[in-house]
């Protein structure tokens, strides 16, 4: 008795139409969220929209790079939604200090950025505001300003000491959505998306299939490759998604965001029965 091999290119086929749906409901969230601030009773979620903005806007650029062949480039921008995903769950999750310490960073990131400079060898580029702003009479900027200035005086540019993992921990913490699904995630992107973010020859390579056992010895085994990978980013993402929803939909009371959770888990469904058959 043979094992009928799996038809790749049509589950390539169900699992970016399951990403496209995934993506258009955040879309359909922001948009919601947009007109109706009035009806979304967290504020965590209301100070985030622009963040959700974002995770929409970075899922539809990748979508555009992969279907452009762009696979090195989808990586990069993977890994920048998985992240922003992530932060978004940590912050409606985590402690009250913690979530003012997120937008304090934007804060002190706003003034600082008025005055900067950067120096390399003998070279000295700085970019200055001309005018001048007294930290004294804005208390709440200055209380950002302080809160990433180190004892010694340096910036301190990380907005949370917390690294993903125990941000996932934290969110698994909250005891409302399972986190296995940002782990693996985590696990297939981060890694060889830093890498190509940062211009190593590994990073500038891996998606070719160099360091899968075999190389590539034709067209053919190329695309198998390119569609393989593609079809593990679209389906880690969407399914990042469906935790997205899930717990944004537990900690907020709201019959919107509740009917997008379930239509969401309705799209991974639907997907798992077009693959089964």
């Amino acid at each position: 008795m043979t094992t009928k091999e799996p038809d790749y290119d049509k589950i390539y086929e169900v699992v970016h139409g399951f990403y496209v749906q995934q993506l258009l409901l955040i879309k359909e969230f922001y948009e919601y969220q947009y007109d109706n601030f009035e009806n979304i009773d967290n504020e965590r979620i209301n100070s985030l929209y622009h963040l959700l903005l974002s995770i929409y806007l970075t899922g539809n650029a990748l979508n555009l790079l992969s279907l452009n062949n762009f696979l090195g480039e989808t990586y990069i921008l993977s890994r920048s939604m998985l992240e922003k995903i992530i932060n978004y769950l940590y912050v409606i999750s985590c402690n009250e200090s913690e979530y003012r310490r997120y937008l304090n960073h934007t804060k002190q990131k706003g003034y600082r950025i008025l005055n900067r400079s950067f120096t390399a060898g003998t070279i000295k580029a700085e970019l200055k505001w001309s005018s001048f702003i007294d930290l004294d009479i804005y208390p709440e900027l200055k209380e950002a300003v302080d809160q990433f200035t180190s004892e010694k005086g340096k910036i301190i540019t990380r907005w949370t000491s917390l690294s993903i993992a125990d941000r996932l921990a934290l969110i698994e913490e909250k005891g409302v959505v399972k986190i296995d699904v940002l782990v693996l995630s985590t696990l297939g992107i981060y890694d060889d998306a830093s890498e190509a973010l940062h211009g190593t020859l590994y990073g500038s390579t891996f998606h070719y299939g160099f360091f899968e056992g075999k190389v590539p010895a034709n067209v053919t085994e190329f695309a198998e490759i390119h569609r393989n990978r593609l079809l593990f980013l679209f389906f880690a993402l969407s399914r990042s998604i469906n935790t997205f929803f899930t717990l944004v939909s537990n900690l907020c009371t709201n019959e919107k965001i509740e009917y997008l959770s379930k239509k969401s888990l309705t799209n991974l469904h639907n997907c798992q029965k077009l693959i089964d058959t």
